[in-house]
């Protein structure tokens, strides 16, 4: 299935979940450079026909020894594109 971002390239995957992962690493690289990642993801809220999606993600990159990661939350807002099945 292939979904959409704003301010990503739209990709192809397994599920929304999978998605919403790529598209948060993509905007954490983008923010922080080749060390950017995200570090937690959570649903926050989606459509009852399951067309578009809200994630809340904390993205950033580690500091000191590798347990701490200096960043901020982001929304992520996600719809399903229909026009492929």
């Amino acid at each position: 299935m292939r979904y959409h971002c704003s301010g990503c390239q739209s990709v192809e995957a397994e599920g929304v979940q999978a998605a919403a992962e790529v598209f948060a690493n993509r905007l954490a690289k983008r923010h922080y450079g080749r060390r950017g990642y995200c570090r937690t993801l959570r649903l926050d809220s989606w459509t009852q026909n399951q067309s578009s999606f809200t994630y809340q993600a904390f993205i950033g990159r580690s500091v000191g020894d590798g347990n701490t990661t200096a960043g901020h939350n982001i929304w992520l807002y996600i719809s399903r594109d229909w026009s492929e099945q």
